[in-house]
């Protein structure tokens, strides 16, 4: 269940996949009231899935991401929990971010293939949030850095796993981003439900 967080509103969908790994999302309050953090991972093979929950769980219940701790320091002690148990082949993309409500400004930090998105309000314009390396995988070692983007109030902040732009139909082509793109901005203006509706409508007529 989803904070109730006065003035934003979230929506989020969860499809299990039959292939291969497995998702994690959350939202979470701060101990300062006027932030909120946010968690978006997936992961490879159903061990990986295992082990990405089981640290996640870990920093959630320790509190370690609420006590104002920077996004690329709580990312770190993640690498760091995995890295001994990682089996080659295995790895995990993750989002991690904190948002101000006071001016705004999302911390964040990246890595890996999670789609992280920013439709400003208005214009309809989509901007990615930026990555600093590549999935977490045995032998990472990407120098980790936390970025900041500013939104205004009615700005939406769009997360996917690499599960919905590398769902394949009956072809074996991906569905892709650039699709994912054409299904957001084709989604209706107002309300973040739609949105997530439109994305998983097109996705699945995709798929047949």
């Amino acid at each position: 269940e989803l904070p109730n967080i006065q003035g934003i509103e979230f929506s989020s969908k969860f499809v299990p996949s039959p292939v291969k790994g497995g998702d994690y999302f959350d939202i979470f309050e701060h101990e300062d009231r006027a932030k909120f953090g946010m968690i978006v991972a997936g992961s490879s093979g159903h061990a990986m899935s295992a082990l990405l929950l089981s640290v996640l769980l870990k920093l959630t219940g320790q509190m370690e991401a609420r006590k104002g701790s920077e996004p690329h320091v709580v990312v770190q002690l993640m690498v760091n929990e995995l890295a001994p148990h990682i089996e080659v082949g295995e790895s995990a993309d993750v989002f991690y971010g904190m948002f101000n409500r006071r001016d705004f400004v999302l911390s964040y930090c990246r890595v890996g293939e999670v789609v992280a998105l920013v439709q400003e309000y208005g214009s309809g314009e989509l901007k990615a949030l930026t990555t600093v390396g590549g999935p977490i995988e045995k032998g990472f070692n990407a120098a980790l850095e936390s970025a900041t983007v500013a939104l205004n109030p009615r700005d939406r902040l769009i997360f996917c796993t690499p599960g919905v732009v590398n769902a394949t139909n009956l072809q074996g082509e991906p569905f892709g981003q650039d699709r994912l793109f054409k299904a957001i901005l084709n989604a209706p203006e107002r309300g973040v439900h739609e949105l997530r509706n439109e994305v998983l409508y097109q996705v699945q007529n995709y798929l047949g």
